[in-house]
């Protein structure tokens, strides 16, 4: 735990135990439970300065609902545990919609819980006009199938990846996901520095927060996206996010697998 946190400080932390290596991947800020930021962005250096990434704010009843995640991950890192659920009283929140609100829904992983990989590949398997995806981490074989059959029924797929990877091993198997997609007519997008955004967008629909499409944040991690289906707030982050990185990337039509990444395939397709 970092020094200033402890010395001095009246900021209170609980560590992640982390049994059974299933890690809390959320980021998750609330402020005065009136407004909410999440997405990609941990709390270091390379991600404020050095790699390319995205966090979103949002505001209204989901903040309650956000609060109550967070309160629920709180007790269970205090020292009773799971045994400490009892004791949590979530925050009601308003359930109807106002005329200028757009209704959000939250995606979580967790243990026997794969909503975020439910969802996201129910939506593309009925995506009828667009498909753009940015991710750190592609090696999951559910996905490139949906993707690929998606590009061949005539559907715009675009894909944006990192060229650089904190992740030697990752970078591998984003090339072999790619491959089967270019193979589909895919448009396929290496970005030209490590990007750690993690947004979906299929039609008018939009998917974004925490998770990356591997089988840690799949099935393993515990993660926090949100979900809405709205054609206006949906436009604005092609305009901000998507149309920006395929200017700036580099789109490839071919890969070209070393030796290492054939020794390396049986070790990536467990991932």
């Amino acid at each position: 735990m970092p020094h200033f946190l402890e010395e001095n400080s009246k900021v209170q932390v609980r560590n992640s135990l982390n049994p059974w290596l299933v890690t809390d991947h959320a980021k998750l800020i609330i402020i005065d439970q009136n407004e909410a930021y999440l997405g990609g962005m941990n709390i270091g250096r390379e991600y404020r300065y050095d790699w390319h990434d995205m966090m979103f704010r949002v505001t209204g009843p989901i903040v309650s609902e956000l609060q109550n995640n967070f309160n629920k991950a709180w007790r269970l890192q205090g020292g009773l545990g799971d045994w400490g659920y009892p004791f949590l009283k979530n925050k009601k929140y308003r359930t109807t919609v106002k005329p200028n609100e757009i209704p959000m829904r939250i995606l979580k992983t967790e243990a026997s819980i794969s909503q975020i990989e439910t969802a996201s590949i129910a939506a593309i398997m009925m995506a009828k006009k667009r498909i753009y995806i940015q991710n750190s981490y592609f090696t999951s074989d559910i996905l490139a199938d949906a993707l690929a059959d998606a590009s061949k029924r005539g559907v715009d797929v675009r894909l944006v990846f990192p060229e650089e990877n904190d992740s030697n091993l990752l970078k591998v198997g984003n090339l072999q996901f790619v491959e089967k997609l270019i193979a589909a007519k895919a448009k396929v997008y290496q970005y030209p520095k490590f990007t750690h955004v993690k947004a979906l967008i299929v039609d008018d629909w939009t998917c974004i927060g925490s998770a990356n499409f591997d089988a840690l944040s799949l099935r393993i991690n515990k993660e926090i996206n949100v979900a809405f289906t709205d054609k206006k707030a949906t436009q604005q982050l092609v305009g901000k996010l998507f149309k920006p990185d395929f200017n700036k990337s580099k789109r490839i039509y071919k890969v070209r697998p070393t030796l290492q990444d054939k020794l390396l395939k049986p070790i990536i397709e467990q991932l």
